[in-house]
């Protein structure tokens, strides 16, 4: 009797003007929660979980990890290739912000109301995230990596795996990094744009 509720994704035009939005308020710590979202199917309780040390945003493959999720499947590494100038400036006070209070998902998901005439909330993202992963072909392990879901047994594993795990392997960035550019290509020019 009780259907879970449907999560409508963001059309490309409605990412378009969402990523306009947060590349154009690059002081804004919410722009870094959006970006983060809509990249890697993050929530606002993933982003206040971070740690320092999982926080790299230099070298050849900017990326994100993540150790703990609210299941066992979402441990990830989140590669960031949309608004990292953004995203470097606010990382720190977004964590902080979101930390702060009862409901981290509150502000961003009030200010995406906002922007969409209450159409959207920020889990939304996660399911446009999915939506785009399955338009542009990109494969489901890397899909599984970059948004920890369900099937995703290798995420854990990954992580963890000898001394080093995914997060420190190179080879293993790389093609996380461009399958998250496959993923997000329909959005990589407002990233020149802005440059």
């Amino acid at each position: 009797e009780y259907e879970p509720e449907e999560r409508e994704p963001l059309h490309v035009e409605e990412q378009i003007t969402l990523v306009e939005y947060c590349l154009t308020r690059p002081e804004d710590w919410v722009s870094t929660v959006f970006l983060l979202e809509l990249q890697g199917g993050m929530m606002a309780s993933e982003i206040a979980s971070i740690k320092p040390n999982d926080i790299n945003l230099e070298g050849d493959y900017p990326h994100l990890v993540l150790r703990k999720g609210k299941t066992k499947s979402r441990p990830r590494v989140i590669p960031v290739v949309l608004g990292l100038n953004v995203i470097k400036g606010n990382i720190e006070t977004a964590i902080e912000r979101l930390r702060k209070v009862k409901v981290p998902s509150a502000t961003p998901t009030k200010r995406i109301k906002k922007l969409f005439d209450n159409k959207y909330t920020c889990h939304c993202l996660r399911h446009t995230m999915s939506i785009n992963g399955s338009a542009h072909g990109v494969s489901n392990l890397h899909m599984q990596t970059i948004g920890g879901w369900s099937d995703g047994k290798v995420n854990k594993t990954m992580l963890n795996y000898g001394k080093a795990g995914l997060a420190n392997q190179a080879n293993s960035l790389r093609a996380i990094y461009q399958a998250s550019l496959q993923l997000n290509q329909h959005l990589m020019h407002l990233e020149t744009a802005h440059a």
